[in-house]
């Protein structure tokens, strides 16, 4: 007798998503909505659009769950999470407010409000929040990691270890909020200069949560994007109408200094930053359907004409002028549209692109250092594949550079941190604009920063973060291995 599918439940599709199985999740989610209304599935398909980026998407889904069941605080907390993932600070500290409210031991919502606040930058407020129970030993593991993040910075390391050694000798605490602890141990440990400590909780923070990574099928990608945008072809194509200079595209891998690029952008008062939005990326995902072509991304170029892209163009220009109706320039931080360069030369002739550039020891050990989403960022929890990736995306970048002609400006973190002044005014002069002085003071513009360097950028430029890999040298022998450095163990 042929075996019948399981009838698709929020429950089964919670155990499929805890299990890694996060497509099939999503589309049991899928069905239970085709049958009716559900507020658990859209609260995992929040879940999953969040992690992917998929920022409106995920917005959609929580703001259902909550017209579907009100009465749920942690459906207004996932909402305020995205929020915050979103740069969207105010929103979230309504949402967590609001909660509080009702419930004022909310535990995540004391957590996320914490969080906010600090990024904000008043970590005096944000300790506030958890100073009450974290005096009484009331706190639980996801406040523990914010509040160790704050002794950290408050200068007190040894104290932030402690705390966060405590969650991780408890069995209780569960595996997302275990990975942020020892992502913020490995930092504390880098504080005391116990390095062997510090790369031992970095990798398991890594080891903890992965995400299938195939190098082979990136570098595929990799090769049709670089035929189909070969110099005779792209000099063949047609090319929008659209000459507007408004959008600037800040391109390159994580933490290579494009925080620190935007906010100097952002400083100045005739631009606007509008950080690492996703909606260029969704427009080129929906243009197969649009067009009617057969073919996928990014073979789908050869069937664009000018009108097609004037339409999209403009289309794109319309989303950014819903961030600032005024500004002569906003930057759009989605890195990986380094991977769509070819489309964007087509789509907007006249737009600059910003390509940040550092040393790529200190890039992917820095990433490997931070608490990135796997499903947005698969290659970020493995050495080696940090290291291909590296070079997949270099290979690229050097492709564009050859043969697009659109104005590419390339910027070397260590250049600009060495030479704040002389960079910064390359810059924005650059993108078209009159210098102003307000560029050198980025620290103090008081913008919110929904990116992992929004404790660096309000701070003046510093070299501390320069070559931060070398005490950890002798862990590193895969990913000098593939990026192809020489003594490599």
């Amino acid at each position: 007798m042929k075996k019948q599918p399981p009838i698709p439940t929020v429950e089964l599709a919670a155990r499929l998503l805890r299990g890694g199985r996060i497509d099939e999740a999503a589309e049991m989610c899928r069905k239970i909505l085709k049958r009716r209304r559900e507020a658990g599935a859209h609260r995992i398909l929040g879940w999953i659009a969040a992690t992917r980026g998929r920022i409106d998407e995920a917005v959609q889904h929580y703001e259902k769950a909550i017209k579907l069941r009100p009465d749920v605080a942690d459906y207004r907390y996932a909402l305020a999470k995205v929020y915050t993932q979103d740069g969207r600070f105010d929103d979230a500290i309504a949402v967590y407010d609001r909660v509080l409210a009702r419930d004022p031991a909310h535990a995540g919502s004391l957590a996320g409000k914490a969080e906010v606040l600090d990024r904000l930058g008043d970590r005096d407020a944000a300790r506030a929040v958890l100073e009450p129970l974290v005096g009484r030993g009331a706190e639980d593991a996801e406040m523990a990691a914010i509040y160790a993040r704050l002794l950290r910075l408050a200068g007190d390391p040894a104290a932030s270890a402690d705390l966060v050694q405590r969650h991780l000798d408890d069995p209780r605490t569960p595996g997302p909020e275990r990975r942020l602890l020892l992502f913020e141990l490995g930092d504390a440990c880098t504080k005391l200069k116990e390095h062997d400590r510090s790369f031992a909780a970095y990798r398991r923070a890594n080891e903890s949560l992965t995400h299938p990574f195939d190098i082979t099928s990136r570098q595929r990608l990799f090769d049709r994007i670089i035929d189909v945008f070969s110099a005779k072809r792209v000099a063949a194509r047609p090319r929008s109408t659209i000459d507007s200079e408004l959008p600037v595209f800040i391109v390159g891998m994580p933490r290579s200094g494009s925080t620190l690029v935007e906010q100097i952008i952002a400083a100045h008062p005739r631009a606007y930053g509008a950080g690492e939005i996703n909606d260029l990326s969704r427009a080129i995902r929906r243009i197969p359907e649009e067009i009617r072509s057969k073919r996928a991304f990014p073979e789908f170029a050869d069937d664009l004409d000018r009108a097609m892209l004037d339409r999209i163009g403009h289309r794109f220009l319309g989303r950014l002028r819903q961030f600032d109706r005024t500004a002569d320039r906003i930057a759009d931080k989605h890195l990986e549209n380094y991977v769509q360069l070819g489309l964007i030369a087509m789509l907007f002739p006249k737009a600059r692109v910003v390509h940040c550039r550092r040393d790529p020891m200190s890039v992917c050990f820095s990433i490997y250092t931070l608490p990135l989403s796997p499903p947005g960022h698969p290659y970020s929890t493995d050495l080696r594949n940090l290291g291909l990736q590296y070079r997949e995306y270099d290979r690229l970048m050097d492709h564009w550079r050859e043969t697009l002609n659109i104005p590419m400006l390339e910027i070397q973190y260590e250049e600009l941190v060495a030479d704040q002044e002389s960079w910064s005014r390359t810059l924005i002069d650059f993108c078209g604009l009159e210098w102003d002085d307000a560029c050198l003071r980025f620290h103090a513009s008081g913008r919110g920063v929904a990116t992992a360097s929004f404790d660096q950028v309000r701070q003046p430029i510093y070299r501390s973060a320069l070559k931060r890999y070398e005490p950890f040298d002798g862990h590193l022998g895969p990913l000098k291995d593939a990026l192809g450095i020489d003594g490599a163990s």
